[in-house]
């Protein structure tokens, strides 16, 4: 098997598995206790300005049917706007993904540096109570 294709099947195998995490992430988001919209708009407003922010963000819809906006606005890159900051939740990513990336390579810098020793000092010693103790500690 080609390795275009085996990255190509591992794709196609990734789809329902990231429609399953947006499916989970919408449920938990509308599991949250309070209603968004109050949150917003604050203790002390106006019912009518409660319903329009329920209207601009579609919380006034049938549940199907927000997942269908929700679905095609992610697909769309649409993340929305943060509620914190008033900006494109995509900006707010970006501006944070450098940190990310430095973080995950130090972490797998680590973790390497770590595993690769035990895992050579494991194999040289096959079948010994040290083989056993870092396979242990390994699971």
């Amino acid at each position: 098997m080609s390795m275009i294709r085996y990255i190509l099947i591992r794709i196609i195998y990734a789809i329902p598995t990231l429609i399953g995490a947006m499916i989970v992430m919408f449920i938990l988001i509308r599991m949250l206790p309070g209603d968004p919209a109050r949150l917003i708009a604050g203790p002390e407003a106006l019912e009518q300005d409660v319903e329009r922010i329920r209207e601009q963000l579609g919380l006034n819809k049938p549940l199907y049917i927000q997942f269908i906006d929700y679905m095609s606005s992610i697909l769309r890159g649409d993340f929305g706007v943060s509620l914190k900051y008033g900006t494109p939740v995509i900006k707010e990513i970006m501006a944070r993904l450098p940190y990310t990336i430095v973080l995950a390579i130090a972490a797998e810098a680590i973790a390497v540096s770590i595993s690769l020793p035990l895992g050579v000092l494991s194999a040289s010693n096959p079948r010994s109570r040290l083989s056993y103790m870092i396979s242990a500690f390994y699971y």
